[in-house]
């Protein structure tokens, strides 16, 4: 038994300093599920017929009747909350059929908890809390060796145990462990059976706890979108100079100019004329691959307040820029801007919801 208690600890330093060794960081002050493992040791107290506390003329001795156990721990924090963890483990057992009588055995215990951290469903989880409190519940299987009594064929038990355990966090890896747990298995653990239909075991230990890193995990990049910019704009008249070209060369200025309107409160591409635009917009920027593109977005005055009108305008500008650039027009060569209901560039009310795409572009032809 001492060969295999070494040979556990030495696995868990093993394990211990292989991922001490790792590079990865964990995202500061943000919960990551990860896995830990762990020794426990301590004593436990065997409670049957003739051997139970709070009971007249019983046989327990709070001393006479400890002995010792011990088990290695895995465990995995699925949340800041709920956790998992087996255990595999050791114990002695002592029974005091009557004062001067005792029957010691052994067993080995295989049992699965889940695990509730009460601090952090109460306070919230926090990193940097020193102390915390579990509570577990679970169910495993023992084996129980013959020992000084004859068991027959009771030498398997089911387990049904309940407990608390407090962790100090001496590290952001590192635990000191206080666990108390009260261990139900069946009648026949010793040779009498009467009273309660089942004995019980009730442990006190302290161990350590060594939890692993965890890679944080890179947040998705973003796909950019179209800036829209939100400025006011000064209109001004354009006047185009016509200036004799030299020699056998002049310039052309090609204009485009098209008009998509709305339904009230409406920011949706969806009747044929509003695709046709669209279509023809494309055409016009893929037969002119340096022309660029100019959207103003606006929102009639007489429906809704300023701040609506100048969010809708921007809806209407956005699906105009999504259209656009869905159709394979690079984002770069659109300007947009949404102007709210300032200005009105109708008289009609009506009209005011539009969008507009305009675009002048100079080319040299050689005569």
């Amino acid at each position: 038994m001492k060969k295999i208690i070494t040979s556990g600890l030495l696995l868990f330093a093993f394990l211990v300093a292989a991922n001490a060794q790792t590079d990865k960081k964990a995202v500061k002050d943000q919960f990551q599920p990860s896995w830990n493992i762990g020794v426990l040791t301590g004593i436990n107290w065997y409670l049957a017929e003739n051997n139970t506390p709070f009971q007249t003329g019983n046989n327990f001795s709070l001393t006479k009747n400890a002995s010792p156990l011990a088990s290695f721990v895995l465990g995995y924090d699925f949340t800041p909350i709920i956790g998992f963890r087996g255990q595999l483990g050791w114990a002695r057992y002592n029974w005091r059929n009557t004062k001067l009588q005792s029957l010691n055995f052994w067993g080995a215990n295989l049992t699965g908890d889940l695990m509730v951290n009460l601090s952090n469903w109460i306070a919230g989880y926090n990193p940097k809390r020193t102390f915390d409190v579990q509570a577990f519940a679970g169910v495993g299987a023992g084996y129980r060796a013959d020992g000084t009594a004859v068991f027959a064929t009771d030498l398997l038990t089911p387990i049904v145990r309940l407990g608390v355990q407090g962790n100090f966090h001496v590290s952001k890896q590192f635990d000191i462990n206080i666990d108390v747990a009260t261990n139900a298995v069946r009648d026949k653990m010793n040779p009498v059976s009467g009273g309660l239909f089942f004995d019980d075991f009730t442990s006190l230990q302290f161990g350590l706890t060594y939890h692993f890193k965890e890679t944080a995990k890179p947040a998705p990049i973003p796909v950019p979108e179209p800036v829209i910019q939100i400025k006011e704009v000064v209109r001004h008249d354009t006047l185009y100079v016509k200036v004799p070209a030299p020699k056998v060369t002049r310039t052309i200025t090609k204009e485009f100019s098209k008009e998509i309107f709305y339904n009230l409160d409406k920011a949706k591409i969806k009747d044929f004329n509003q695709e046709g635009t669209i279509e023809e917009t494309v055409a016009f920027l893929k037969a002119n691959p340096d022309a660029k593109l100019t959207i103003d977005a606006y929102a009639d005055k007489k429906t809704g307040n300023k701040k609506y009108n100048l969010k809708i305008s921007t809806k209407r500008a956005k699906i105009v820029v999504d259209a656009l650039t869905k159709a394979g027009i690079d984002a770069s060569r659109l300007t947009v801007v949404a102007h709210g209901d300032i200005p009105q560039i109708y008289k009609e009310n009506g009209k005011n919801r539009v969008t507009t795409l305009k675009s002048s572009y100079q080319v040299i032809e050689v005569e």
